[in-house]
């Protein structure tokens, strides 16, 4: 499974040019800021590595840092907009249903979002420091938000409970691939999004 540096890296490369260059000041302040983040966790250690650090490689202010994000745990709703990003450049094949489409984003994060420690230490900081507040971690684009899409067209079409809130069927879906995802690890994406799938399904399905 890939780290969360090369994850970092394959996600940058393929943004378009044509999307960075329609990005503003501030959506692009805060993709550098992630990226040097991540360079610096790998090459220091995620705990080691400061907001002024991260300010000064990324050419600006310790206040620039905490006016994006206000803790370093914060960094982590900006890694999960990026890869909504990249989840918005899948095509879809014709024809899927919201269910299958679900499934798909699942073995998207297994292909696409693989950590290794260093990205353990940032969603671990991010529970400790945010406990159930998911505020920082969801928002438009991220992960949580296509999630959430999703699970609403499978409700409308009777596919799943309404017994339970789009919203949290979205958080559910990725805490499960966070909870399985290190013990799925040496399964190949596709079997490993299958079995957190039907864990969805076997709780939730109407």
């Amino acid at each position: 499974m890939a780290g969360i540096l090369e994850t970092w890296r394959q996600l940058e490369a393929r943004q378009s040019q044509g999307e960075n260059s329609h990005l503003t000041k501030q959506q692009r302040t805060r993709r550098r800021l992630l990226g040097f983040a991540v360079e610096l966790f790998a090459e220091n250690g995620y705990e080691t590595t400061t907001a002024s650090e991260i300010a000064s490689a990324a050419g600006v202010s310790r206040a620039t840092f905490f006016l994006h994000f206000p803790t370093k745990a914060a960094l982590l709703g900006e890694l999960s907009r990026q890869l909504g990003s990249v989840w918005s450049m899948e095509t879809a094949p014709e024809r899927e249903t919201p269910l299958e489409a679900i499934r798909r984003l699942i073995e998207f994060l297994f292909r696409e979002s693989s950590f290794d420690a260093v990205g353990s230490a940032v969603l671990i900081d991010f529970v400790e420091t945010y406990g159930s507040d998911m505020t920082h971690g969801v928002g438009e684009n991220t992960i949580h938000d296509h999630a959430v899409a999703l699970v609403k067209r499978a409700q409308a079409q009777g596919l799943l409970s309404r017994d339970w809130s789009a919203d949290v069927l979205g958080h559910y879906i990725i805490a499960n691939f966070n909870l399985l995802k290190e013990e799925l690890n040496d399964l190949p994406a596709d079997r490993a999004a299958d079995k957190v799938f039907q864990l969805l399904l076997k709780g939730f399905a109407s």
